[in-house]
């Protein structure tokens, strides 16, 4: 797949370094021009060059093109959100000393600005939109940046948000505090997935659009320390939000979320089959998400003539899933018709660890044999005295296992000097 990607150098830099890292694989050629106005240029050129999607990196450039031009390919552009938000927030407190209670920003979604600034304690903060601006104004860019200087000068404005670079670039010369807004990995990676999922649906046969639906839940109250609590269900929520987008990534899959505990991946039927159910991302997903008592998942399949019928379906699945409270989990055919998915043997999960682990049958079955006397919980040194291994080994094997999601931190020792060696729970 090859996608075209416009618009400033700062954040096309924030594009390109996540996509080397996380799809390396995937082809992407980069026109970038901190005039939002060259979007539309670039965009007819990618369009000329049969690309199968435009991702502008704002929502700027995309509109101005967008009146201007017709798409022939799938156009998608970076959204707001609240992630962005919370970094400018941060490195303005840091880098100007402020308390960010007023602030001066492009045409964000006001509301989303204010929600955010009361979840971190400010709540009689004041949020200065541009609403009055327009892409469509020859000289949008010069009013961009007299909106915010002049609410700097005159009305208080402790910082100045914007996503234009040259705004970013006026202001900074005057002295005016102003902060960048970058994207977050997570919305590029969603975009991407987003055109990757129109892709496949313009190739879908039929009934062979595919989608998953999964839902956890989990309690973590038996932990009295509120701080640890807190931070034992943001870490769980992000490592299933990593499991679950990385799984799409390799599928080639679209993902997206629902709040924090509800997720969908999109796909088609063949290679939901394939890479998701008989491949293992099912598996693992389930496992690490009933990995203890406290811990809740399950899973809805639907299939479908278009997305939204297989979403529909899938959702239907889910709660057939949730009913029946027998912990199976169920495909839907049809509005009537439900499947429960079957997991592989238990033999073959072990010959899948065996392989994945690089280990013989004999150190499972120790390994095994050592995690069951310990209740799971163990520290790699405990690890290996009882193997016989060294401790590098021991973390060697561990980091192997971290990556089949069988390693959950749960605590940490001090043995008075060094770094505190880490409780971990172990489930094969």
């Amino acid at each position: 797949m090859k996608i075209g990607v416009t618009g400033s150098d700062h954040i096309c830099d924030r594009i390109q370094k996540t996509l080397e890292k996380r799809m390396p694989d995937l082809e992407v050629v980069y026109r970038r021009s901190n005039d939002y106005r060259y979007g539309l240029e670039a965009a007819a050129q990618f369009q000329k060059e049969n690309v199968s999607g435009i991702i502008f990196t704002g929502p700027t450039n995309y509109h101005y093109a967008l009146k201007r031009l017709e798409p022939t390919v799938p156009w998608t552009f970076l959204p707001h959100n609240q992630a962005s938000i919370l970094k400018a927030l941060a490195e303005s407190a840091v880098r100007y000393s402020c308390v960010p209670d007023i602030i001066s920003i492009d045409m964000y979604e006001e509301q989303l600005v204010q929600e955010t600034l009361e979840e971190i304690g400010i709540s009689n903060g004041r949020v200065l939109v541009a609403h009055g601006s327009s892409p469509d104004q020859g000289d949008f860019q010069d009013a961009l940046t007299d909106f915010h200087r002049y609410n700097y000068y005159h009305n208080g404005a402790k910082v100045c948000f914007t996503n234009m670079e040259k705004t970013y670039e006026m202001l900074a010369a005057e002295g005016i505090p102003c902060i960048r807004i970058s994207v977050s990995e997570d919305v590029i990676l969603e975009q991407v997935y987003h055109l990757q999922f129109l892709e496949n649906t313009a190739r879908n046969n039929r009934g062979q659009s595919a989608s998953v639906q999964i839902y956890f839940d989990y309690s973590f109250d038996q932990e009295t320390d509120l701080t640890l609590r807190e931070w034992e269900k943001i870490h769980y929520q992000n490592e299933m939000r990593e499991l679950i987008y990385s799984a799409a990534h390799r599928m080639g899959a679209a993902a997206f979320s629902e709040g924090a505990s509800i997720f969908y991946i999109m796909s088609s039927r063949p290679v939901l089959m394939r890479e998701f159910i008989q491949n293992g991302e099912y598996q693992k997903i389930l496992f690490h998400g009933q990995q203890t008592p406290h811990n809740r998942l399950w899973i809805g399949i639907g299939y479908g003539d278009s997305p939204m019928e297989a979403k529909s379906r899938a959702a239907m699945a889910l709660n057939h899933s949730i009913a029946d409270r027998s912990g199976a989990n169920y495909i839907a055919e049809d509005e009537h018709q439900f499947t429960e998915i079957k997991i592989d043997d238990p033999t073959d999960h072990t010959a899948y660890l065996l392989h994945r682990l690089h280990i013989s049958s004999s150190t499972y079955e120790k390994l095994k044999e050592i995690l069951q006397s310990h209740d799971q919980e163990i520290t790699s040194a405990q690890l290996a005295a009882e193997m016989g291994i060294t401790e590098r080994s021991a973390n060697r094997l561990i980091l192997r296992l971290e990556q089949e999601n069988c390693v959950t931190t749960i605590g940490k020792i001090s043995g008075g000097r060094g770094r505190p060696a880490r409780i971990m729970k172990i489930t094969l």
